[in-house]
């Protein structure tokens, strides 16, 4: 199962607009569409990426003496 979901509100830091901007469900009906449009494999490639660049940075910090 793949679960496809998109968290924007339409939450704005603004107070004279009272707090609330442009509707977000057309932007996020798009995305989700243009999302379960693509494979499996390319949904996870990002994520993968940044598993790769997650174990960079640690062997990176790991290589470095640490303060006391």
């Amino acid at each position: 199962m793949t679960l496809l979901l998109d968290a924007r509100t339409d939450y704005k830091l603004e107070a004279a607009a009272g707090w609330r901007g442009a509707d977000p469900h057309p932007v996020i009906a798009k995305a989700l569409a243009k999302a379960a449009a693509r494979s499996y494999d390319e949904l996870t490639l990002p994520s993968r990426a940044c598993r790769v660049l997650q174990r960079c940075a640690s062997w990176a910090t790991r290589s470095r003496p640490r303060p006391p």
